[in-house]
């Protein structure tokens, strides 16, 4: 008998098949999962869901008016004069020497000097 199971070799699976069998058994409980419980989670009866779609019109005219004031604020705001940043005037001056300076082509010469 130990002659025999020394014989029958285990068969070789490549890391990518067992990759692969281990992410299908990982979807197949999710989907299990989502299956039970809806898409979402639980799933709310329709008459709820119904319900809260519907509004009253005063929960509508709430709405539509906070709406149009929110749009008079922005356009008021927009409106009013820009609060002035004072200019802060920095202390560091940085000189650099650049010799050859008439051998430079025009563009860069301007830039350095501006």
């Amino acid at each position: 008998m130990m002659v025999e199971e020394k014989g029958q070799s285990l068969l070789f699976v490549s890391e990518i098949v067992l990759k692969k069998r281990k992410i299908r058994d990982e979807l197949a409980i999710t989907r299990r999962t989502q299956l039970e419980l809806g898409k979402y989670g639980a799933k709310k009866s329709k008459k709820q869901s119904d319900v809260s779609d519907i509004k009253r019109p005063e929960q509508f005219i709430k709405e539509f008016r906070d709406k149009e004031l929110d749009l008079i604020r922005t356009k008021q705001r927009a409106k009013r004069p820009k609060s002035m940043i004072p200019m802060i005037k920095s202390k560091l001056l940085f000189i650099i020497r650049i010799q050859g300076k008439n051998d430079m082509h025009p563009k860069t010469r301007r830039s350095y000097t501006a």
